[in-house]
């Protein structure tokens, strides 16, 4: 945890201030996380678990290497301006891309109000009387506030609304006599942040343990990390420049989050970038301004060296609700608002990447994204 929210207060303090999408946060990302998680086993497999604190320096040091590698690369695409290479991608290959990512969004919302997985399994679970009234007033906010906000888009909308939800939750516990312990082993308060400080993570002592020929065995991985992270940085930019009407300057920003990435390499933090949802959260609502990743990251910070026992105190259904807001508000703009203007053969297209993303995954979306943009070309 403090490895990651030490690259997190990295990547979005230093982005804040140098990115041309002036409301950029970022973060470490998913999608590099799960391939440096397929190194543990064959580490584990060589180490063993006599030693717990050396297997996790070997670790630590092959995650620090992967995204230094991972920084260095991307810090050298936009110093010798390559992006001009593969940043056009097709316009509903990105829009069938940012339509799959509001519906995880949704999913994500409602699975942080239910703490449910949602799948096809669990989803008669979701309506029962046990879970229905943790996530349905989440949802009612997000849609209340979805259409508020197609209505009048002033900024003051979305922070108010935040205050007004959260305020009635504390006077519906004090009504309902729930006290605030109640209320999080049920769920409906954020739970399990630290009340310390996570950093350091580690000591230069833990580096004489690493073993640096386990490390280096990783290297096709490490590989791997740095071409993931590359495409997700540049969906995520494409995503930002067309969500937002906004024209971005790929060279500066794969530079930036070379060396944002570089900086958090030194930390033992995982690969990031830009981060689809929250950017374009900060702009639609009005908080087009770098103040937007400088706070961000301060929060972050403020959790990693000092805790954050102060963040247990909000409500779950506020923060699901944001993000399916967020998802609705992206599904309608690629979903229903390109209908009229895409010919037909474009949309369809759009609408194939955002079903498959649906039933199969985002992975999958983009595998099938990259075929086509070949087939297009």
């Amino acid at each position: 945890a403090g490895l990651t929210l030490f690259g997190a207060a990295s990547l979005c303090g230093f982005l804040a201030v140098s990115s041309s999408f002036r409301s950029a946060i970022s973060t470490p990302q998913d999608a590099p996380v799960a391939v440096l998680a397929t190194m543990g086993v064959p580490v584990v497999a060589a180490m063993g678990m006599s030693d717990p604190n050396a297997t996790f320096a070997t670790m630590l040091a092959a995650m620090s290497i992967a995204t230094l590698a991972t920084g260095i690369a991307l810090m050298a695409i936009g110093h010798f301006r390559l992006t001009r290479f593969f940043r056009f991608m097709p316009y509903p290959v990105v829009g069938g891309f940012l339509a799959g990512g509001g519906w995880m969004l949704v999913k994500g919302g409602i699975s942080v109000m239910s703490s449910l997985s949602l799948n096809v399994e669990s989803l008669p679970m979701l309506f029962e009387s046990v879970h229905i009234w943790k996530w349905s007033p989440g949802v009612l906010y997000a849609i209340s506030l979805w259409l508020v906000l197609k209505r009048w888009s002033h900024f003051l909308i979305l922070p108010c609304s935040i205050v007004m939800v959260t305020a009635a939750y504390y006077v519906a516990f004090h009504i309902l006599a729930i006290s605030l312990a109640d209320a999080r082993a049920a769920g409906i308060l954020l739970s399990g942040v630290p009340s310390s400080g996570l950093w350091p993570a580690f000591s230069i002592s833990d580096l004489q343990t690493v073993r640096w020929d386990i490390v280096f065995d990783q290297t096709p991985i490490m590989f791997t990390v740095v071409l993931v992270t590359m495409m997700g940085l540049l969906l995520n930019i494409s995503g930002l420049e067309l969500g937002s009407g906004t024209d971005i300057d790929f060279d500066r920003e794969f530079r930036n989050a070379g060396l944002a990435n570089t900086l958090g390499g030194l930390g033992g933090s995982a690969p990031g970038s830009h981060t689809l949802s929250l950017s374009l959260l900060c702009s639609s609502s009005g908080a087009y301004t770098r103040l937007a990743g400088i706070i961000t990251a301060s929060v972050i910070a403020a959790v990693l060296f000092m805790g954050g026992s102060v963040l247990e105190y909000f409500p779950l259904p506020v923060l699901g609700g944001l993000l399916v807001f967020l998802g609705i508000d992206i599904m309608d703009s690629w979903l229903r608002a390109t209908r009229r203007r895409l010919p037909l053969s474009d949309y369809l297209v759009l609408c194939v990447i955002f079903l498959v993303i649906c039933f199969s995954g985002f992975l999958e979306g983009v595998a099938v994204g990259l075929v086509i943009t070949v087939v297009l070309f």
